[in-house]
């Protein structure tokens, strides 16, 4: 879901998308208002959009190439599995169709809720529950990340989150 914001924010398609959790790094994501020429020069670029990473001396025209190299910087630091990492990848992306505005996309707690039925009693639970290679304390390591984000006072925080996993036991 924060894929779909992002990407109306943007207006292009351009986040790593899955199961389950696919942000592993902080995404630094700095929007960037560049004016269209109003007179095009032979020496200019015929891209009026593009996106530039700090880690890479690129720029990317192609937002699924956007896409592939989040996904291969995120593997390369936190591995194939479903680790996380508090390193960030920072992108830049420069465009006529945005303001100048900066967001930061972390990790987020896949919750599972957990509901049993037992005689007149319902319990309602939710739970972190580790995959692939990450670590029994993720929930620990998110919430931590998230925190050291948000708990900035010199920064201004909106925090969107969104779940759909539902487990029902009888």
């Amino acid at each position: 879901m924060t894929t779909n914001l992002w990407s109306s924010i943007v207006g292009k398609d351009f986040l790593p998308r899955g199961q389950g959790i696919v942000t592993r790094r902080p995404l630094v994501l700095q929007l960037v208002y560049t004016p269209t020429p109003a007179e095009s020069s032979p020496n200019a670029s015929s891209y009026t959009e593009w996106g530039q990473f700090l880690h890479i001396d690129k720029r990317f025209t192609d937002f699924n190439e956007i896409r592939k190299e989040i996904e291969q910087e995120t593997y390369r630091v936190a591995g194939q599995n479903k680790g996380i990492s508090k390193l960030p990848i920072s992108l830049r992306i420069y465009s006529p169709n945005v303001l100048d505005l900066t967001l930061v996309d972390l990790p987020g707690l896949t919750k599972v809720l957990f509901i049993c039925h037992s005689e007149s009693i319902i319990i309602h639970t939710f739970s972190q529950i580790p995959v692939g290679d990450q670590p029994s304390d993720i929930e620990k390591q998110i919430r931590n990340l998230v925190l050291d984000h948000i708990s900035n006072p010199n920064r201004y925080s909106v925090v969107y989150s969104y779940t759909r996993k539902f487990i029902i036991f009888p």
